[in-house]
């Protein structure tokens, strides 16, 4: 039995007592004249010595905080402070059971008549469940903050009166901090709901922490004001809701104050609307998981004079993606009552894994203007992407996807892209036969493009036999053709309208750029008659490398075919990403070819898998054939990495 087991004391000014003492005494005695044994242990085998001095707020046992166990379950209990004021004067208190008090107990306990009485709950239904704590009583009334928290995570009232009109036990807890374990909301495969969306309305504009785990949901989460929600990364928001109506998690903040979110996993299950909808603020994303969306994974949706600026997102996975991974739709309602925008938005280590499952036609990044009526207010500006991977048929998609960009104009209105600016990786849209007439970026009437830029991007079949890759629907801007460079090409970079062209490609070879990087590492096998010949090569010298980063590591392939006088090749795209601690490889193939194609290599004559966290491997396979024609045994193949001229994590890997 403890009094008040490492609870704070308040001196008058309502700063932590320091220097105070605590008499415990008989029961309607004065506790200095009447005073009654006590310990620092519920055995009673540490005796402390009356008064009990206090330091920081806390009962002080030599320097720390310490529990305090009356000899009876009724006592009488007086605190002064370091000026002998009266703080706190019970002549008939009562011990709580710290470690057996939860939530319909405390509700049950008969209310102290005076403030400041401080019980402990060990759990909310069984204790270290994540809803113990310190409560302090508070006879003011406190009927909205009951009538606010109606699953009694924060404010507890007594049976004796559930309005909380005539008092409340109020939680203690560091000032800003929200733990959604206080209202019951546990990783346990319950339904917790309710609880989620209690501690949300409550931590609106204050942090909301959780534990590591899956959590069930069957509605919307809505995060709303200045408010910082942080789980460890891998924690799941597991939504399964009824209908396709409902958005999965919204954020909006009515001030346009940053909104954060970090660790988690939006897990959609293929219900609901959209994955993951902002509304209006400053969204900061880390470490973000969205998953299995019905429609769009991250939807920026912005109406009247709704604006974003200044959002960052790093470190973010979107897998099976219902349409599209990526959506920011303006919606203008007039010159004078509403003109949306999006200004400096920066988005790095992009992964994504599986789009159009289930609408076709969908874009990695779908960008539409509607109801507009200025040719100037409603735009994009500062649009920054770094480090994409894009691999849009994983996950089966349900019909051909759409043009990897694509920005529309409703109602024959305007939009304005004022800066776009992407930089590395690759883009994959079919593993069969390209999709005739995509382009990488294509934009309709009535958009201005006033400058966009693509650098050390390789878009695979995007772009492959499309005379113009990158289209302007105004101004119609000339861009070479790259179908003779292989499904897609490598743009290192393309150009923006300065000079006359948007998006003009600059390619110089069959990947062009790639001829001339620097070599970061070299490797050497050969060919063997039966069996597979490997090579491990560490991730970590293949670029900066850290964990949470995707690495795009592109394969050049050039085996001898049977003569041993000409090549005949296979280009691959590989992608190494980092997916719950666990790296993950992806790979298709983006060409073959070679002066007698009955030995090209194929896609399934190189394989790429991860033996062990932080080495790649890649297996060529021996014997008589490889592929459809074949490299014979005793075949020579050299291997050497090069770092490619894009970003520090961006790094190709040349075999020939």
């Amino acid at each position: 039995m403890s009094i008040f087991p490492y609870e704070i004391f308040h001196d008058l000014d309502g700063q932590p007592l320091d220097g105070g003492y605590v008499y415990i005494g008989e029961p309607n005695q004065n506790p200095i004249t009447h005073p009654i044994a006590v310990s620092w242990d519920e055995a009673g085998l540490y005796p402390a010595a009356q008064p009990i001095r206090t330091i920081g707020g806390y009962a002080n046992r030599n320097g720390n905080a310490g529990n305090i166990y009356p000899k009876s379950a009724n006592f009488s209990l007086l605190i002064k402070n370091k000026s002998n004021a009266i703080i706190f004067n019970e002549q008939l208190a009562k011990t709580f059971f710290d470690a057996a008090l939860e939530l319909a107990g405390l509700m049950a306990f008969e209310p102290p008549n005076v403030d400041g009485f401080s019980v402990y709950l060990s759990g909310r239904t069984t204790p270290d469940d994540g809803g113990q704590g310190h409560f302090i009583w508070n006879s003011s009334d406190n009927s909205a903050n009951v009538t606010n928290d109606p699953l009694h995570g924060i404010y507890v009232p007594p049976n004796s009166d559930l309005t909380g009109a005539s008092g409340c036990w109020v939680r203690q807890y560091p000032a800003g901090t929200i733990n959604v374990a206080w209202f019951g909301a546990i990783p346990s495969g319950a339904d917790i709901t309710a609880a989620m969306q209690a501690a949300f309305v409550l931590g609106a504009g204050q942090q909301i922490i959780g534990s590591l785990g899956a959590y069930y949901l069957t509605d919307g989460l809505v995060q709303s004001g200045q408010t910082i929600v942080t789980f460890p990364k891998g924690t799941v928001f597991d939504f399964h809701i009824p209908n396709n109506t409902t958005n999965c998690y919204s954020m909006s903040s009515s001030n346009y104050a940053e909104m954060t979110l970090t660790g988690v996993t939006i897990k959609s299950n293929n219900t609901g609307l959209d994955g993951l909808v902002i509304t209006r603020g400053v969204p900061k994303f880390q470490s973000v998981i969205v998953k299995q969306s019905y429609r769009d994974s991250i939807a920026l949706r912005l109406s009247g004079f709704d604006w974003v600026e200044n959002m960052t997102w790093q470190d973010i996975l979107i897998s099976e993606a219902g349409r599209h991974p990526i959506a920011f739709s303006l919606v203008g309602t007039g010159e004078t009552t509403g003109s949306p925008f999006i200004n400096e938005a920066l988005i790095t280590q992009l992964e994504v894994r599986g789009i159009g499952k289930n609408f076709a036609n969908a874009n990695a990044l779908n960008i539409t203007f509607t109801g507009i009526v200025s040719s100037s207010a409603q735009k994009v500006s500062g649009l920054t992407i770094l480090q994409t991977n894009l691999d849009a048929q994983a996950g089966a998609s349900v019909a051909p996807v759409g043009d990897v960009i694509l920005v529309t104009s409703n109602d024959a209105t305007y939009g304005n892209i004022e800066s776009l600016f992407i930089k590395g990786g690759g883009w994959e849209s079919s593993s069969g036969s390209p999709p005739g007439g995509l382009r990488v970026f294509n934009s309709d009437v009535g958009v201005n493009v006033l400058s966009s830029t693509i650098i050390g991007v390789i878009p695979s079949n995007w772009g492959y036999g499309v005379s113009v890759g990158f289209r302007d629907g105004d101004d119609n801007y000339y861009v070479e053709n790259n179908s003779g460079y292989g499904r897609g090409a490598y743009y290192p970079p393309a150009k923006t309208k300065s000079d006359g062209y948007s998006f003009r490609a600059q390619n110089g070879g069959l990947l062009g750029g790639f001829d001339n990087a620097p070599t970061a590492y070299r490797a050497s096998f050969t060919l063997v008659a039966s069996g597979n010949a490997t090579i491990d090569i560490p991730i970590s010298v293949l670029s900066p490398y850290t964990s949470n980063i995707p690495i795009f590591v592109t394969l050049v392939h050039k085996g001898y075919r049977n003569s041993g006088s000409t090549y005949s090749y296979g280009i691959y795209l590989v992608s190494v990403s980092n997916d719950g601690g666990t790296l993950y490889v992806h790979n298709w193939q983006l060409l073959t070819g070679g002066a007698n194609l009955t030995y090209t290599f194929t896609a399934s004559s190189v394989t790429f898998n991860i033996p062990v966290n932080g080495t790649l491997r890649v297996t060529v396979p021996g014997g008589a054939n490889v592929g459809t024609g074949g490299t014979t045994a005793g075949a020579y193949c050299s291997a050497s990495a090069m770092l490619t001229p894009l970003p520090s994590q961006v790094t190709s890997l040349l075999i020939k």
